[in-house]
């Protein structure tokens, strides 16, 4: 039986989504604890390179996708995967999907950025964003490789592929949305929180309808090459960092004067950014209207979502986590 007349095992669903919770939890910790064995050895052998940027997006990227993605694997293997529906996906559709992602991630950063705001203002609490500051201090080419190849991987690997295909058999809309939330958490970032929220919705729509992770992986890819790679080379080559320092806008003439290719080039980067996230506005109106979603073996009832999903001990302990974790880090 399937559907809404199906017997439900709510308890064993709970643990499902729990047990993918506390897998989250040591990929974390084991991540982290990687990360600490190897900067003590770096601090050891290598002390004029302990605090480099590069050094430090290698051990974080040997950490993260060398140990801790293989044991969130062996801790969720158990749990069955369901294959869901499969095709390609057109170019177009794909195309469409990056034009609401750019949306998605400056809409989300906006949000973002505000609430850190007020949150560091109103409780004088400055969390410190890890990743970000990491990803400015870095080569445009260090980048590339860790944001716009490894990271979509291995991202795509765990949020979408071996989430979604453990989760989808309850509902493909509760499985993209509990694959979202746990992406978002992931990041332990406000300023990427939302972001990362909305692009993981668009991620995991694409993944359930195709079964196929290489579509997921071109988007995230795409997306970070010109949320993080292409605002890295912007700074290193066409001056846009001393553009957006200067503080007044005579200032911004004379450095745009001073360097016109640059100051061109930045615009073109700029008006395309525009273009796609407003593009991507309008697209989202017209594309939402072709969304569907298929039944699930075991569809949870809708009252008994947010429950089964979001209430189990390692969802809650490991949202826990990911929100005072960063504030502990930036007062130790």
């Amino acid at each position: 039986m399937t559907g809404e007349n199906a017997p439900f095992d709510f308890a064993a669903a709970k643990k499902v989504f729990s047990r993918i919770g506390f897998a989250l939890i040591a990929f974390i910790a084991v991540s982290y604890a990687v990360v600490f064995a190897l900067e003590l050895l770096a601090l050891y052998f290598l002390p004029e390179k302990a605090l480099d940027g590069t050094l430090s997006t290698i051990i974080s990227a040997i950490a993260m996708y060398g140990v801790g993605v293989p044991v969130f694997y062996l801790l969720i293997k158990k749990l069955e995967p369901q294959k869901g529906e499969t095709g390609n996906a057109k170019f177009s559709t794909v195309a469409v999907l990056f034009c609401i992602a750019m949306c998605f991630m400056y809409a989300g950063s906006f949000v973002g950025d505000a609430v850190y705001t007020f949150v560091s203002e109103k409780f004088g609490i400055y969390i410190y964003e890890a990743t970000l500051e990491l990803i400015s201090s870095i080569p445009w080419y260090v980048a590339l490789i860790t944001t716009v190849i490894l990271a979509p991987i291995f991202e795509e690997l765990v949020f979408r592929k071996l989430i979604i295909s453990r989760t989808a058999v309850y509902g493909e809309k509760l499985a993209i949305l509990f694959s979202a939330i746990m992406f978002a958490f992931f990041h332990m970032s406000i300023q990427q929180f939302f972001y990362a929220f909305l692009i993981g919705l668009a991620l995991g729509y694409l993944y359930v309808r195709t079964s196929k992770l290489i579509y997921p992986i071109i988007l995230h890819a795409c997306v970070n090459l010109f949320g993080s790679v292409f605002p890295l080379l912007l700074m290193e080559y066409a001056g846009y960092e001393e553009l957006i320092s200067a503080e007044t806008p005579e200032a911004m003439l004379e450095i745009a004067a001073a360097n016109p290719v640059g100051y061109a080039v930045i615009m073109i980067y700029s008006i395309a950014v525009l273009a796609l996230a407003f593009g991507g506005f309008a697209l989202f109106f017209v594309y939402k209207k072709k969304l569907h979603f298929n039944p699930s073996p075991l569809q949870l009832p809708r009252d008994s979502e947010a429950t089964v999903a979001f209430a189990g001990v390692g969802v809650i302990l490991f949202i826990l986590l990911t929100v005072i974790l960063p504030v502990v880090l930036s007062v130790i």
